[in-house]
């Protein structure tokens, strides 16, 4: 036997242990410029009229209305989906394939969306779509795993001085418009990165508020780090992981020193949340009964350790929610919640913006219109 083949072998074995042979991770893609609301009207309106060129069976006008959106973003992925959904609505499934593909080599990694867009039916049965779908999946984890690092390596830098809670708000309020429009002309990971960046300014300069201004209240520091990390999973979407555990850390110091101030019924209220947004992926009416009945009753738990705080009013308005996602024609188990949040919270739906419409269609059905069903201006539910 030859030693000289072994050798390579050898040294391959050891470069690991020597440290020079340890996987590292890729760098994130550079972040293009945020988008202003021009730029994001402009994108909009050339979507709506390719999509209603569609509608009206103009393929190659709907074509031209989706050129205007590489001219508007030209490092976009989103033009290439909504050519793959053109294409695909045509019966073209060949031409709708071959854009899904590219869409994906330019970033687009939304395994949800593209398995249920019914534009896209006819690539889902393709012999390709197996494919497809692995590499949206896997761009879908790199985009997570990008969130992570991006949080976990985050350098702020020097933030600005601010005065007041106030002012510290407004400011970053309006940091977060342009990467706001971000999640209408780029794809979802792009836009959660710019929204996590400016996040993570905020939470830095909540934090440098609190060595400035030795005064302030912990107590109004703490609610203020609790409001800023619960944006985190409107940012990283579901299963939520992002931040997780820091967000919960500061639940339980306000649950620890103020257990008995209004903030502690929203500290409650985010440690039920992030353990139910952190086992959610889908959609609630997918999970098993007894998952939503877990969660139902701890929301409930909330609600009566606080009663009538805007915490509590949320848990029992999320009880109700979730119960009714899961199964809208249980009107048994809707009945309770519905009476509990309105004796403690009343059902005015302007204190209730997301909500208001479903839970008066709910309040209308569990009090003997049991067919009603709310609908918008344009007559969809």
């Amino acid at each position: 036997m030859r030693i000289a083949p072994l050798l390579p072998l050898l040294f391959s074995l050891l470069l690991p242990l020597s440290g020079f042979g340890c996987a590292r991770e890729e760098p994130a893609p550079r972040l293009p410029a945020a988008p202003d609301r021009d730029l994001a009207m402009q994108f909009r309106a050339a979507l709506t009229a390719g999509y209603a060129a569609l509608e009206a069976d103009s393929l190659e006008r709907a074509l031209e209305h989706f050129a205007l959106l590489d001219a508007l973003v030209p490092e976009g992925a989103l033009a290439e989906y909504h050519r793959a959904c053109a294409y695909g609505r045509a019966g073209r499934v060949a031409e709708a394939t071959e854009a899904l593909r590219r869409a994906i080599a330019k970033g687009y990694a939304d395994p949800d969306e593209a398995e249920a867009d019914p534009d896209l039916a006819g690539v889902r049965a393709g012999a390709d779509w197996l494919a497809i779908q692995g590499a949206l999946r896997a761009g879908e984890e790199r985009g997570r795993a990008a969130l992570a690092r991006a949080l976990r390596e985050f350098d702020s830098g020097v933030e600005p001085s601010f005065p007041s809670f106030d002012s510290l708000r407004s400011y970053y309020g309006e940091l977060r418009r342009p990467a706001a429009y971000a999640t209408m002309v780029h794809p979802r990971a792009v836009a959660a990165r710019m929204r996590l960046e400016v996040l993570q300014r905020e939470l830095a300069a909540i934090e440098r508020f609190g060595r400035e201004h030795p005064a302030a209240s912990p107590y109004a520091l703490l609610m203020e780090r609790l409001r800023a990390q619960s944006l985190l999973p409107e940012i990283e979407g579901r299963p939520w992981t992002l931040g997780r555990h820091e967000l919960v850390r500061t639940a339980d110091e306000i649950l620890a020193r103020h257990a008995d101030s209004i903030g502690a019924a929203a500290a409650a209220l985010w440690k039920v949340r992030a353990d139910w947004y952190g086992q959610l992926r889908g959609e609630v009416r997918d999970l098993p009964r007894a998952a939503s009945d877990a969660v139902v009753d701890r929301l409930r738990g909330v609600a009566n350790r606080y009663p009538g705080t805007p915490g509590g009013c949320e848990a029992r308005l999320e009880a109700l929610v979730i119960a009714a996602e899961h199964d809208a024609g249980d009107l048994a188990r809707l009945r309770p919640l519905l009476h509990e949040l309105e004796a403690d919270c009343g059902l005015d739906p302007r204190s209730m913006p997301q909500y208001g419409y479903k839970v008066n269609e709910l309040a209308l059905r569990v009090k003997g219109a049991p067919d009603f069903q709310a609908v918008d201006i344009d007559g969809r539910p």
